[in-house]
């Protein structure tokens, strides 16, 4: 579950450049005759870095020294693996050097081997040499996880900026090395490194490879960088181009708001010709491999750009491009459209097998066809196309497809406050969960008046509930607001301390970042009240002025946290649930009370190809029904309700769980002071995408909603209320046996059993030995679940 790297989607990139730098080498120390040039020489080395257990080494500096035997300069110089271990030297040699013997010498992680001397000849210029791969035993990856931060967060072009690397609950690191947008162009000792970005209006993808005693690790973030005119922000540009023989087909696919004014496009096509049109042909005259570049430009200043290769094929073979793009005549953002391109003029292409995984294929003699992938993630796809003159081509490439997000959405703040213990003041503070910090922050006070600033105090005179206010506005337009209510009282309260820990294999580490929750249960509507929060640091949370009475404490990872995915909120006593947790009794003769650590579970999804997803919005309790319920935690539990997963809705009032194995499922929304009615859901092969487990929030609390084409079994109920028997009349006979189960409020069977409708149309149910109270009446049958309210007097 944990979050896909930025430098994860330079992976292909990076294998092509490489490939295509070693033809261009090649082609540029050639004659037409094939007779090498008595030019300069390329001498192109690669190879890669692993660790014993064979993981992969970004970020290793690999030295090399070049000796001539014939009297010619030495070559020396420094190159860097990338994020997969991969290095690439291109070491130019004067002319009349001749045969070089090369040194290599790998450093990282404290350590250094250095492999055997190799030799290379003129016959080698251009050519790329393999090394093989290199180990080094002393080097690992993980757990030494870093965290990063950019100073300043929104640079200018050509200031200087400063990284800052930090290791998470260890020391710092030793050295850094420099990525920029997958390239790595630097290195340095200790935690800081100095990068200059080049260019303004930007957006960068800036990595650090963190260097500690055995150990490497990557940390990246994506950095906003002005220029002299106005900032990027939310503007969009990708090219979109097909290639058919010799012609390209080209198409500019941007956004930019309407304030940034009109645009204008510059399409440079690499043989030395140019274009206007946003949309338009351009046909080569000769074949070869082309750099195609788009540079788009709106009226506010902004400029951004993007190139891309082509190919051009001579006659005969076949060859063909394959490619994705969003379908916009649907309203989904998984439906794209797949298609080909035959790069040979005189070969039309016939039919065309496309592979997407895991395990789809298909036919179809369509160059382009509609296809909706399962859900967020990544797919490798593969087209076999076959041509009309008896060829086949295969060609593959990789999608990584992400949910659409609110450009807001990781821009938060977290208010918290706490009275003192010895004086009637309260002190406020604001947790920061954003990529840059805010450009102001206002606080609402309970006296009606406001003030500035992250954090500060607020004196008060009488006892009773208060609540503070944070909001904080960002220089990008975005804005936040948290709220914090606390009980405050003259005299001095307790307190409710304790730590939050995460278990790893063979050992513990402390929460790094998070959030603790003081509730309190109302056994009058048998709910939860939401107290207070306070933020999680190094492990440690406490809860101070808190009255006497019982409490419950919920532990759970901020989004800020490399783990947040990997562990499910969990309560005092190591439960996810609220009437499973232990009680915390803060009492005259107990007032201070350290409730030592809360173990959070781990998520046990072990990973597969369904996905289950929906929306949670206002029912009948609102004056708006349908309105999305932002910020609801959803928690995925199996059948044994056992965690799997978890997450939160988001604007949209919008969830969404992938790579889930087939099985049967719990949906389970949360939040305080609102009863909870589980949506259960099985995922298989023949169905293994819900994307409409719906959930309404109504006035008695969460109820999933039957989706269309499963109508509610037809019943009768009576009487409602009842104090010793409730009659179920079925109105419509079924032929399958139909799941009976009562529930109480904290989710516990009361009763269950299977009805066969055929024989008992009426079914009588004894309810005298039960408490007094609200209970949940489920009835299943192929699928359909009905919900229903019972009321025990």
């Amino acid at each position: 579950m944990a979050a896909t790297p930025l430098y994860l989607k330079y992976f292909n990139t990076m294998k092509k450049f490489i490939f295509m730098l070693g033809i261009l080498g090649m082609a540029r120390l050639t004659t037409a005759s094939g007779v090498q040039a008595q030019m300069s020489c390329n001498f192109i080395i690669t190879g890669e870095v692993q660790s014993a257990s064979g993981n992969a080494l970004p970020g290793i500096t690999v030295n090399y020294v070049g000796v001539s035997v014939m009297g010619g300069a030495n070559l020396s110089g420094v190159g860097y693996t990338n994020f997969y271990g991969q290095f690439y030297l291109n070491i130019p040699a004067p002319p009349g050097g001749g045969v070089y013997i090369f040194y290599l010498n790998f450093t990282g992680c404290d350590t250094g081997v250095a492999m055997p001397a190799f030799t290379l000849t003129p016959n080698n210029c251009g050519t790329p040499y393999w090394t093989g791969t290199t180990l080094l035993p002393g080097c690992d990856t993980g757990p030494c996880n870093t965290s990063m931060t950019v100073n300043p967060s929104m640079p200018q072009a050509g200031q200087p900026t400063v990284i800052t690397a930090s290791g998470i609950g260890t020391m710092p690191p030793s050295s850094l090395v420099l990525f920029e947008n997958a390239a790595p162009i630097a290195s340095g000792s200790g935690n800081a490194i100095t990068w200059v970005p080049a260019s303004g209006n930007v957006t960068y993808d800036v990595c650090v490879a963190a260097h500690y005693p055995g150990c490497v690790n990557v940390v990246c973030q994506s950095v906003p960088v002005a220029g002299n005119n106005p900032a990027c922000f939310g503007h969009y540009f990708e090219p979109i181009h097909f290639m058919s023989g010799n012609q390209l087909t080209f198409s500019a696919y941007y956004y930019g708001s309407p304030s940034a004014g009109p645009a204008t496009i510059n399409w440079a096509f690499g043989d030395g010709t140019s274009s206007n049109l946003f949309n338009g042909t351009h046909t080569y005259a000769a074949p070869g491999t082309y750099t195609v570049c788009g540079t788009i430009a709106w009226a506010n200043g902004c400029v951004l750009d993007s190139c891309f290769n082509v190919t051009v094929a001579g006659s005969g073979g076949c060859q063909a491009n394959i490619f994705f793009v969003p379908d916009s005549s649907q309203n989904n953002y998984l439906a794209y459209l797949l298609g080909v391109t035959s790069n040979v003029p005189a070969a039309q292409i016939n039919n065309v097998f496309w592979i997407v995984n895991p395990g789809q294929s298909f036919n179809t003699t369509s160059l382009v066809t509609p296809y909706t992938f399962p859900g967020p993630g990544g797919y490798n796809i593969c087209a076999v196309v076959g041509f009309n003159n008896g060829c086949s081509y295969t060609v593959c490439d990789s999608l990584v497809i992400s949910a659409p997000s609110n450009p807001c959405t990781n821009y938060n703040i977290v208010a918290n406050a706490a009275p003192s213990t010895t004086s009637n003041v309260i002190t406020y503070w604001v947790n920061l969960q954003s990529p840059q910090t805010p450009a102001s922050v206002v606080w609402l006070l309970p006296n009606g008046t406001t003030a500035t600033g992250y954090q500060g105090t607020f004196g008060f005179n009488t006892g009773g509930t208060v609540t503070l206010c944070a909001v904080a506005t960002w220089p990008n337009g975005c804005v936040d607001t948290s709220c914090v209510t606390v009980n405050v009282s003259p005299n001095s309260n307790g307190s409710i301390c304790g730590c939050a820990q995460l278990p790893q294999t063979g050992s513990v580490i402390p929460a790094d970042v998070g959030v603790a929750y003081l509730v309190q249960y109302n056994p009058n509507n048998n709910t939860l009240n939401a107290l207070a929060t306070t933020g999680i640091s190094n492990g440690q949370f406490c809860f101070q002025n808190v009255a006497p009475g019982a409490y419950l404490v919920k532990a759970a990872l901020a989004p800020a946290s490399p783990y947040y995915w990997n562990f499910v909120p969990t309560y005092y006593s190591n439960v996810p649930f609220w009437w499973q947790a232990s009680q915390i009794v803060v009492s005259p003769s107990n007032s201070n009370v350290n409730i030592g650590c809360i173990n959070l579970i781990p998520g046990i999804n072990p990973g597969g190809p369904g996905f289950i997803g929906g929306s949670i919005f206002q029912g009948a309790n609102k004056s708006a029904p349908g309105d999305p319920v932002p910020n609801v935690q959803v928690l995925l539990l199996n059948m044994d309700d056992s965690p799997v997963a978890y997450t939160y809705s988001d604007h949209l009032g919008q969830y969404g769980f992938s790579n889930l194995p087939y099985g049967t499922y719990k949906v389970w929304p949360e939040q305080a002071g609102i009863p909870t009615m589980p949506a259960i859901v099985t995922i298989g092969p023949d169905n293994p995408s819900l994307q409409d487990v719906n959930i309404a929030l109504m006035s008695t609390g969460f109820v999933s909603v039957q989706t269309v084409g499963s109508p509610a079994l037809e019943v009768s109920i009576g009487p409602n209320p009842a104090s010793d028997w409730i009659v179920i009349r079925f109105q419509d006979i079924e032929a399958s046996p139909i799941g009976l189960r009562l529930t109480d409020l904290q989710g516990r069977v009361a009763l269950q059993r299977v009805i066969n409708p055929s024989a008992e149309a009426e079914v009588i149910l004894d309810i005298r030995h039960l408490p007094a109270g609200l209970y949940h009446l489920t009835l299943s049958c192929q699928g359909r679940e009905s919900h229903y309210k019972l009321v025990r007097r």
